[in-house]
């Protein structure tokens, strides 16, 4: 249904911005300083939220302390959300490596690369 999925892509989104807010500013672990939050998804009952976080660190072993973090920091996290937000239920927090980013830079210099070589056939 149409009218569902615009609330909770609206939920998805308050979550997300409130989340980035709340992981920058309220947590004390340096290894959260450089984490962002690129996308929430919500179970279809809303009582789950799948928070998708990157860090500007390569190293899989910060990607992976990152992750280990905000999960255990999830109940803390879920309980100053519930402060900031009003829902009815404020959603069990999931926090997964969004390896999004980096597929799609790892794509675009695929791409970037196979244009240099055809460009340079062409000479």
């Amino acid at each position: 249904m149409v009218i569902e999925n615009d609330r909770s892509d609206r939920i998805g989104s308050l979550v997300r911005r409130e989340l980035a807010i709340l992981i920058t500013r309220e947590m004390q672990d340096p290894r959260t300083q450089h984490a962002a939050v690129t996308a929430v998804e919500l179970s279809r009952d809303k009582s789950t939220a799948r928070v998708f976080v990157i860090t500007s660190h390569d190293a899989p072993q910060k990607q992976q302390a990152l992750v280990r973090v905000l999960n255990g920091a999830a109940g803390f996290l879920r309980k100053k959300l519930g402060e900031r937000v009003h829902l009815k239920r404020i959603p069990r927090l999931v926090f997964v490596y969004d390896e999004s980013v980096e597929h799609g830079s790892r794509l675009s210099a695929l791409i970037d690369s196979l244009s240099s070589d055809a460009g340079s056939d062409k000479n």
